[in-house]
């Protein structure tokens, strides 16, 4: 009977002591796939923040060090970035709408950072004229302080023969 007892005890411990063994190694892919979805949403955020002017969410989105390469090449500081949608020359676009694709998105998270690519539609004017426009964009994101925020974004227009057209359709 005492070692029924002892092997049920031994079984049980074992049991127990595998728990945490099991939680720290999915620990890993369940803050992976967290991150994932924070991150995705993150970029859709971003996208409406930039197609409303919306400077105050602009502000929160982008870390300290902000970087952005836009799909013309220029690159932008982070105060350069916000100042150009909260004081637009007269030749900026405006956008009517940003479309991020979702399920083209990749997200791969590395601890505290994550890198996204994805693809996006933007549809607004430009001199005069309606546009349709098709991005591939890479965005680096950071955790710090309890948030995801954008430490860069690089953008590339896509030709229109590969998914982008313009003038509107």
């Amino acid at each position: 009977m005492l070692k029924k007892i002892v092997f049920a005890g031994f079984i049980a411990s074992a049991s127990l002591a595998s728990v945490p063994l099991f939680a720290q190694t999915n620990a890993p892919a369940v803050r992976e796939a967290h991150a994932e979805h924070e991150v995705i949403a993150l970029a859709d955020t971003y996208a409406n923040a930039i197609v409303e002017r919306d400077v105050a969410t602009l502000d929160r989105l982008l870390a300290a060090d902000f970087v952005d390469v836009s799909p013309d090449g220029t690159v932008s500081t982070r105060a350069q970035f916000i100042d150009e949608y909260t004081n637009p020359p007269a030749t900026a676009p405006t956008f009517e709408s940003a479309v991020f694709d979702a399920s083209d998105a990749q997200v791969r998270a590395y601890g505290d950072t994550a890198l996204m690519t994805g693809r996006s539609t933007w549809r607004g004017h430009a001199g005069g004229q309606a546009f349709t426009g098709v991005l591939v964009s890479t965005m680096v994101a950071v955790h710090r302080d309890g948030q995801w925020q954008i430490a860069s974004s690089h953008s590339s227009s896509v030709p229109p023969a590969q998914g982008a057209s313009s003038p509107a359709e």
